[in-house]
């Protein structure tokens, strides 16, 4: 098997990630899926600056694409991970799977409201 670690999701965690990795000298392929059409950006900034039209994309992404390609890093925006095989070590996304020797999910979370009186 490929020396690959496989990221899903593709939010801050994953980009600063990534860039830790390559910073250690990790050598192996490194594969992320991400839903957006985007890579990884900070969230806060997002919501509020550049929705706001303050500043334009390129100021809430972590690092340009360009860092991606350099580092050898296979970003696969627009891109949803449909099963994870953790016996097999693989993932599947858009019909095609993929074996991987070390597997990061960083996914993030959403809010989920308590069904409970007054919450």
């Amino acid at each position: 098997m490929t020396d690959r670690v496989v990221v899903v999701g593709a939010g801050h965690a994953a980009g600063q990630f990534v860039a830790r990795l390559r910073a250690e000298k990790y050598e192996g392929e490194i594969v992320v899926f991400g839903e957006e059409p985007v890579v990884p950006y900070q969230r806060p900034p997002l919501s509020k600056a550049y929705l706001a039209g303050e500043v334009d994309l390129d100021r809430v992404l972590l690092r340009k694409e360009d860092f991606y390609t350099e580092q050898n890093v296979d970003i696969r925006t627009n891109t949803k991970v449909t099963s994870i095989d953790t016996a097999a070590a693989t993932v599947t996304a858009q019909g095609q799977t993929l074996e991987y020797s070390h597997l990061v999910l960083a996914t993030g979370a959403q809010v989920r409201k308590i069904s409970l009186p007054g919450a």
